[in-house]
């Protein structure tokens, strides 16, 4: 009789743990945006970052070649945030990641200002998983997002496509994911 209390005891707090999790749970909130920029040789565009622009740019010359990379504006503005990118831990250069891939705090991440994209060279639509630090507070917060971009073989031209961000502060998001 004690063991059937005991397992009837166990099975009352895990249904009470899993529903308490449950309700702490915040649902998702993306934010999805067409982008359709394209940068072609020496230019650069930029979309809206926490505080400072995203800029990409084409730098270089058919003799020397093309190079892409991304970087925040340089306008000094003080906030209380900025922008994180996935990177590989190996390399130390963003991540050209499929469709599908979760982005979240799992992984590294860095605020560079000034990250080469040589490894979306002619990949086809690629994703760049990117985070927005805030600390309003003083305390740390995280809002998980994606740009999915398309860089040519020659590295001639780069097109934006669109962007998503989870604005559900902690809420990790899938490449691809808008809704």
């Amino acid at each position: 009789m004690k063991k059937l209390i005991f397992a009837y005891g166990i099975m009352l707090l895990s249904v009470l743990t899993a529903c308490r999790k449950s309700d702490n749970t915040k649902p998702d909130n993306i934010r999805f945006e067409q982008v359709n920029k394209t940068i072609i040789a020496s230019g650069s565009d930029s979309i809206s970052g926490a505080c400072k622009d995203l800029v990409f740019h084409i730098t270089g010359n058919l003799t020397n070649g093309f190079q892409a990379y991304i970087s925040s504006n340089s306008i000094p503005i003080l906030c209380d945030g900025g922008n994180q990118f996935l990177i590989d831990e190996k390399t130390n250069q963003i991540k050209a990641l499929p469709e599908n891939t979760e982005v979240s705090e799992n992984g590294s991440w860095t605020n560079n200002t000034k990250l080469y994209l040589d490894q979306f060279t002619g990949q086809g639509e690629k994703y760049i998983g990117y985070r927005i630090l805030s600390f309003p507070s003083g305390n740390n917060i995280y809002y998980y997002g994606w740009i999915k971009i398309e860089l040519s073989a020659n590295n001639e031209s780069l097109t934006i496509l669109n962007r998503a961000t989870n604005q559900t502060e902690f809420n990790n998001l899938l490449t691809g994911q808008m809704k």
